[in-house]
Parts: C-alpha cells; structure tokens; sequence
C-alpha cells in the first residue's frame, strides 16, 4: 500500500515504521493518523511480522499534533477527533507484537503519547521529551494521562504535565521514561537489533505479558486469575514444547510463535 506520510520497510521479521514529514518534524496530521492506523492494523495480522519499530524521519521522532488541523474546531468535533485518534494507541496496546520507539530529537504533546504506546523505548542521546499540550492551552491526551504516571511516577509526571518544559535523555533515562539511551548515529540499528531478539522469542507468550502488563495496576486476585487463565493457554502452545525440549537438549530454543 502506498502512503504519503509514513513509509514501512521490513528487516526480516521486523516492521519498522518511519513517521516521514520531516520538513514539518513528523507532525501528526489527519492524514499521518490513518495511515498509522491502516499500517498497524496491517502489521496487527501478518504473521511474518514478529516486532515493530516506531521512528520518526529526519531530526525528530515528532513534534506532536498539527496545529494547523485544528482551526475551527468546535467541541463536538474536538471531542470526535481525540477519540478517534485515541483509538491509534488503543490499537497499539492491543497488537500482539512488541513495539518499539526510536526516538531522536523531539518527542512532545501527541509525539510523546505515541512514544509511551509503545512497550519500550529506546533514546537518542540528543532526544527530548515532554507534554507540549499545556503550552497552547490543552489537556494531555493519547493516553498520556496514564501511561506517563505509570513509567515516571505521579508527581513527576505532574510536573511533566503541568510545566510543559522538555526533558534530556539522560534524565528520562533517570526518571524511567525511556529504557535505553544510546548515540544518535547507532539510534535505529540498536533498536532494530533489541527487535530482533524479541522477534526471535515465544510471540504467543510475549503478547499475553502485553495483554497482563495493560491490566497494571491490578489487585493481587485479579492478577494471579489473569497469569492463571493466560498460563494455562501458554502450557499448549508449541513455543513451550519447544522451550522444553531445548532446555532438555542443552540447546538453544527455535520459537515458531505458535
């Protein structure tokens, strides 16, 4: 499928999606939106696609929404826009793979909510973060109101939200907002290469630590009846008889992500 805003390449068994409107620092327009929306679904089903990565061409991961979309909104329509972009993380939330963001430069407002959909990110050394929202006089929105307080603690992402200022990488490395921090020329192949390992791991298993860990915070009961349900459904798969067999064998397992 051809698309004017993103552009995909596959590197074996991993999908990497490039936001491509450079020139605008990949703000997330009306348009980017589908097309994000019409790429995961895609990626969601095909079952060669074992681990996605999220960057953003040129200097930035993405500025966040496009301002220039939003004249004339009224609040109904306001409403309808964030719900429907809403569902963009949801959908991320939801796929079966393990995504990654490779953030360089600037991840803010919008741009950062799709960064925290993802289950883990990798940093540049020159990359920023922060909830650019507040500085044009809206609310944080594409789950950042959840998703923020659950990697940096409520009063950090407090004053995340509140302030609106940026944040360096080593102090979102600190403040457990990204996973790793590397230089910015080894930004995307580090990242593809972390892909590459989980593509290579038990796909079934990995996608129900998505579907517990989206559940997080849950009471203790709640928690021990989901890792029982999904366990049982693990103990069938051809992944586990694999990693037995292997573990016997004194080898390396070969998962099939079945």
């Amino acid at each position: 499928m051809a698309y004017s805003s993103i552009r995909l390449e596959d590197r074996d068994q991993v999908r990497v999606i490039w936001m491509a409107l450079p020139a605008r620092r990949n703000a997330l327009d009306l348009v980017m939106r589908e097309e994000l929306r019409e790429a995961l679904e895609a990626s969601a089903v095909a079952q060669e696609v074992r681990a996605l990565v999220l960057t953003g061409e040129g200097q930035d991961f993405s500025v966040g929404g496009d301002l220039r979309s939003m004249e004339g909104l009224t609040a109904a329509a306001g409403r309808k826009r964030v719900q429907r972009v809403g569902g963009l993380v949801r959908l991320m939330r939801q796929m079966p793979q393990p995504i990654l963001a490779a953030v360089d430069g600037v991840a803010t407002g919008a741009g950062l909510g799709l960064a925290l959909a993802c289950d883990l990110i990798v940093a540049s050394d020159r990359a920023r973060f922060g909830v650019g929202q507040v500085r044009v006089g809206l609310v944080p929105d594409l789950g950042l109101t959840r998703h923020l307080p659950l990697r940096v603690g409520w009063t950090r992402a407090m004053e995340m939200m509140l302030g609106g200022h940026l944040i360096e990488a080593p102090k979102a490395l600190e403040w457990n907002l990204v996973n790793r921090v590397v230089p910015h020329p080894n930004l995307l192949e580090e990242t593809i290469s972390w892909a590459s390992e989980l593509a290579q791991g038990p796909s079934v298993a990995l996608s129900m630590v998505k579907e517990c860990m989206d559940r997080f915070p849950m009471a203790l009961e709640d928690s021990l009846r989901w890792e029982a349900n999904l366990q049982a459904i693990a103990f069938l798969t051809e992944d586990f008889a694999e990693a037995k067999e292997a573990f016997f064998q004194k080898r390396k397992p070969r998962f099939k992500g079945k």
